[in-house]
């Protein structure tokens, strides 16, 4: 009986030394060649498209509110307006697409107006680009940059309902 009492406090030793062995540290094989970006982000790239069923429609304009994360925010000198190269137009908008956009710092919302030159309006696809900045100790998932409303219309102003906008965001 005494060999066996001992044979079960030697195993359960053993097991103990084994136990206090493993997970420590919190890095494996996959990582430990692969040490953690230590790098700050500071700027956020969104990129609006708009998107519907509406095949063949004639985009005139559309008019999108974006939210941003906390720690994100747009250049804005004379609030509201947002600064020249906040908001740039897709390429497909044509050579002087109208561009208004606003910054909400109490809510950290952007709002855009987009209208195109071209009497013949646009399709469906790249609408605009939103250059953020990110500050100091802020490290945002893209997911969380999110349309809060869009109201998209044709050339003759009526609203083209099924017609939303969707948000692609690069982190660098």
């Amino acid at each position: 009986m005494r060999k066996l009492t001992v044979a079960v406090f030697l195993l359960l030793i053993a097991i103990s030394v084994g136990l206090i062995g493993c997970g420590g540290g919190g890095r494996n094989a996959e990582t430990s060649n692969n040490p953690p970006n230590t790098t700050a982000k500071t700027k956020a790239t969104v990129f609006l498209s708009l998107n519907g069923s509406s095949i063949g429609a004639t985009i005139g304009g559309a008019d999108v509110t974006l939210r941003l994360p906390v720690g994100v925010s747009v250049k804005s000198s004379v609030s509201p307006i947002t600064d020249a190269g906040v908001v740039v137009a897709a390429s497909q908008m044509g050579a002087n697409p109208y561009v208004y956009s606003t910054y909400d710092a109490s809510n950290n919302t952007v709002q855009l107006i987009v209208l195109s030159q071209i009497a013949t309006g646009f399709s469906s696809g790249s609408l605009a680009t939103v250059h953020c900045d990110i500050a100091s100790g802020y490290n945002p998932a893209p997911a969380l940059f999110a349309i809060v409303t869009s109201t998209v219309s044709d050339i003759n102003f009526n609203l083209i309902p099924d017609m939303i906008a969707s948000a692609s965001v690069v982190i660098e």
